[in-house]
């Protein structure tokens, strides 16, 4: 077997282990589980929660300073490297493999949390509230969140491509430690980081078992809801995102992208027209300008602002540890592995395309999502066309965005097509995050070599599957998202070394001639990949033809 292909064990069973044993705990004794993961997270966020605001706010300012700066023409791989994908697979893949089900878990319950229990004093269900509420959506799904992401691939991507290194999350610190990535630290990082993906994954997980059963109920009535239903809707989408990774990245994780943004374009399209494109329009360009101009106040708001003074005791608003940095350690407990996944799409690139692509153009999204979805909700919620917030108190936050499907024309149908999107949401995520697991359980992986063995990620994925299945149905969603949450705080130091690595690497790059800067060769570039997709787009309608024929 080749060194590719071998188990590395000094990665894979330390977390293993320690994510399998916090499952027996959760089932032993819930409790116990309940209160350790708990207490460890706001013990966490109460001392480090203000760290992890300064840096997503860092990572923001400095990464369109780079995007406009000479470093923005570095490319991947060399002056010469072509990229392998068109802008459209690239984004899309990009895309639905970094914001796994988020968008869709809290694109009307988000809102809703906010409009009806804001904070900072802001009273509830007011126009000022409606306001207060969209800009702090903004905030957690746009250049703040995407950000952290930003933090791994650009270093891991430079030492991949341009300096043959493992494609490994260890490789981003190889502009600060070099060959050492290799060895102890290296590994040590690794295993942080596998830990923190098996996290995260098992709440999204969770989440999307979850809210796939309550839409499944919507359309079926009969449905019922409980730990045997979820068991088998948790095992139908373990075996459908394994068979997905299993066919590998060109055939499985491409198409599935490609057709889940076409149904994100068309739902988006959808509640414009069926619902108020006015308030809609006029609600997102006020809170979009909002959060513009707020946007420094609001990330990197810690409570001490809107403290109170209780019993000569200062009592801080909770509000930014229960959303604000519970956002920012989710998405840094994915942060490395999302790393990986993006610099498998990269090759050939230049860093100001991939930042333009995996920054500024999945915010946009998110944020054009949430801001339709949103509006269209609260326009709902505050003249009484339908009560949503009673609705969340009573069946969960899942079951907010199939209650106001349901309201709408066609609700039925609606209803299904959004299942879709769910599930292919979900798939498109899992898949991508199985398959750099398993890619991380290797031994010297290269990232030429395409895809990492089968059996590793069927492991990984029956395992963070069935692992979400028993955390949901004894510890509840609530312990699921505290061990995402808390796995996401030991990666913080290890993205403050790689932003420090990441910055090595780019004087390097560029001192070593890796920068695009003749105008001509750009030219002669996009000639090659019009041509390039144009014998793509030829082999598609030829395979197409010899299928029919």
């Amino acid at each position: 077997m080749k060194e590719s292909n071998r188990l590395d064990h000094a990665v894979f069973w330390p977390p293993m282990i320690i994510f399998l044993g916090l499952v027996v705990l959760s089932l032993v004794n819930e409790d116990a589980f309940a209160t350790t993961v708990t207490t460890a997270f706001y013990w966490l966020v109460g001392n480090f929660g203000w760290l992890m605001s300064l840096l997503v706010t860092f990572g923001v300012v400095f990464f369109i300073i780079i995007m406009v700066s000479p470093w923005g023409r570095i490319r991947f791989g060399g002056k010469d490297a072509m990229p392998k994908y068109t802008t459209f697979e690239w984004f899309s893949m990009a895309l639905c493999g970094g914001i796994a089900i988020g968008i869709i878990f809290w694109s009307v319950a988000e809102p809703m949390n906010f409009l009806m229990a804001p904070g900072e004093g802001v009273e509830a269900g007011t126009p000022a509230a409606i306001n207060w509420a969209m800009e702090h959506v903004f905030l957690h799904w746009g250049p703040s969140s995407y950000s952290t992401y930003i933090f791994f691939a650009v270093p891991i991507a430079l030492a991949v491509y341009n300096y043959n290194q493992r494609l490994t999350i260890s490789s981003s610190l190889y502009f600060l430690i070099g060959d050492r990535v290799n060895g102890g630290w290296g590994k040590l990082v690794d295993c942080i980081s596998l830990f923190a993906i098996v996290g995260g994954m098992t709440a999204s997980m969770g989440m999307g078992t979850m809210q796939l059963s309550t839409g499944i109920q919507y359309v079926i009535p009969a449905f019922p809801i409980n730990g045997v239903t979820w068991l088998i809707v948790a095992l139908a989408i373990v075996a459908m995102y394994v068979l997905s990774s299993l066919t590998g990245i060109d055939r499985g994780l491409n198409w599935l992208a490609n057709q889940n943004v076409k149904l994100y374009i068309f739902a988006m399209v959808y509640i414009i027209v069926v619902t108020v494109p006015a308030f809609i329009g006029m609600n997102w360009v006020e809170s979009f300008g909002g959060y513009i101009n707020n946007f420094f106040h609001m990330t990197t708001y810690a409570g001490i602002a809107g403290a109170t003074m209780d019993g000569g005791q200062l009592s801080v608003d909770m509000f930014p540890q229960w959303w604000d940095m519970f956002y920012w350690a989710n998405f840094l407990a994915f942060a490395p592995v999302v790393g990986v996944f993006l610099t498998r799409l990269t090759y050939g690139r230049t860093i100001r395309e991939f930042l333009l692509a995996n920054l500024i153009a999945p915010s946009m999204f998110c944020l054009l999502w949430m801001g339709i979805f949103g509006s269209a909700a609260i326009d709902k919620q505050i003249n009484g066309k339908l009560d949503i917030w009673s609705v969340m108190g009573e069946r969960g936050n899942e079951a907010a965005t199939y209650e106001f499907f349901q309201s709408l024309p066609l609700g039925t149908l609606i209803l299904i097509i959004f299942l879709v999107i769910l599930i292919i949401s979900f798939i498109t995520m899992a898949d991508s995050m199985t398959a750099a697991a398993a890619i991380m359980s290797t031994s010297g992986f290269k990232a030429e070599e395409g895809e990492p063995p089968a059996f590793l990620k069927v492991i990984w994925g029956v395992v963070m599957g069935l692992s979400a299945w028993v955390m949901i149905s004894f510890a509840g969603i609530d312990g699921v998202k505290m061990i995402s949450n808390v796995a996401g705080f030991p990666i913080l130091p290890i993205a403050i070394l790689a932003t420090i690595s990441m910055i090595k690497g780019m004087a390097r790059a560029y001192r070593e001639g890796d920068a695009v800067e003749n105008k001509e060769e750009l030219a002669i570039r996009r000639e090659k990949m019009k041509q390039m997709a144009a014998e793509r787009k030829a082999a598609k309608k030829d395979k197409k033809a010899a299928a029919n024929a």
